[in-house]
């Protein structure tokens, strides 16, 4: 009786094994069916904790932060929220000197992004001119 249940853990242990790599080499040919793949973004989207690891890991990955960048359609939305800029330049002062060191490259290689940024802060001074309060405001947050 002993020796049918040592074959019998012995099988299952290692069907369970084999199971287990089996699992690992069918993952990427899960992944490839469009339905699975929809299920696992919505899963990790839907959950908190999975989604910042998922941000914290693109951060960290060089390949994800190009692709990042480089998606258009993401920058612009990001740039355009005037609040959550505001509150990623307040809150981290990392990423505020970051963002702000990668313009002043921009600005300084390319004539083009320079000369656009000269006609919004020209446009913006005629602004403050018009609203001093915006200007003692403005010194007020800069002190």
């Amino acid at each position: 009786m002993k020796n049918k249940t040592l074959y019998l853990l012995s099988g299952l242990l290692i069907s369970f094994l084999f199971s287990c790599q089996s699992k690992e080499k069918n993952s990427e040919e899960w992944m490839k069916n469009p339905q699975h793949q929809e299920e696992a973004m919505q899963y990790i989207m839907n959950d908190y904790a999975l989604m910042m690891e998922f941000l914290d890991r693109c951060m960290s990955n060089e390949q994800a932060q190009s692709m990042m960048l480089g998606h258009r359609n993401m920058m612009a939305a990001m740039l355009s929220n005037t609040e959550l800029m505001t509150e990623v330049m307040r809150s981290d002062t990392i990423v505020c000197d970051n963002i702000l060191r990668d313009m002043m490259q921009t600005v300084h290689n390319d004539s083009m992004v320079y000369q656009r940024m000269q006609h919004i802060m020209h446009e913006d001074s005629k602004l403050d001119k018009m609203n001093p309060e915006r200007h003692q405001m403005m010194d007020g947050h800069m002190h």
